[in-house]
């Protein structure tokens, strides 16, 4: 509801490709029928059409997202400790802890330019850190797998 209340955005729901506890895809068509939901496509499809990936949990859509240089931001919808992970102490994606933030967060996600590349520049400094074998790593892979 609150995505909707921005202007010329095009909400696209990527939900986790296992089976999960709850389905809110018809929730989702529910509060908003034009939203695009998918399920088993390939998240590199999505992202590639995506200028800023929410998550409502902690998941590897984030770091995707990171690595292709796509601001983050992660609401952190119930209590799980991943306050404490490297990501959201280095300030790599935008952390909503508080339901009162949401609207302004995602105002700013989508408009403040400063904040925008700032979350980019961390996200890189994130990855650059916290991964290896940067443009090599299926040659990598391989090496490994070939031992």
């Amino acid at each position: 509801q609150t995505l909707k209340q921005f202007e010329d955005i095009n909400i696209i729901v990527k939900l986790h490709p296992g089976t999960t506890y709850y389905n809110i895809s018809e929730l989702v068509k529910e509060i908003s029928p034009e939203t695009s939901i998918f399920k088993s496509e390939d998240i590199f499809n999505i992202l590639k059409k995506s200028d800023v990936v929410i998550a409502l949990n902690y998941s590897t859509a984030i770091l995707d997202a990171m690595i292709l240089k796509i601001p983050t931001m992660l609401i952190l919808t119930e209590k799980q400790n991943y306050e404490n992970e490297s990501m959201l102490q280095k300030n790599a994606t935008l952390v909503v802890k508080d339901f009162d933030m949401i609207k302004n967060s995602i105002k700013n996600i989508l408009n403040d330019n400063k904040m925008i590349n700032t979350l980019i520049e961390k996200a890189n400094q994130f990855v650059k850190e916290y991964f290896v074998n940067h443009g090599t790593s299926s040659y990598s892979l391989k090496t490994i797998l070939d031992k």
